[in-house]
């Protein structure tokens, strides 16, 4: 379970990212409806955690995982796209 929650977190914050016009990752960015898919990955991602986790360390572990996600995945984009 806890590999689904981190490859719907993963993938939410993909898509949610691809969406964006300042995204350094596809030529063109993805078509808007995608940041919906991402939204909807990113509310399974936080349902799932729900199964692993308890108490407070569900929205804990969720926000501080997405937090991480949204500052990795551009900075990782960014120094693959120097090399």
């Amino acid at each position: 379970m806890l590999f689904v929650f981190l490859t719907f977190l993963a993938a939410g914050v993909s898509l949610i990212y691809a969406t964006n016009r300042h995204q350094l990752t596809l030529q063109t960015p993805l078509p808007h409806q995608f940041k919906y898919l991402g939204f909807i990955f990113l509310a399974i991602s936080a349902v799932c955690s729900a199964f692993i986790f308890t108490g407070a360390a569900i929205l804990f572990l969720w926000l501080m995982l997405f937090m991480l996600a949204l500052m990795l995945l551009p900075i990782s984009s960014l120094l693959l796209r120097k090399k």
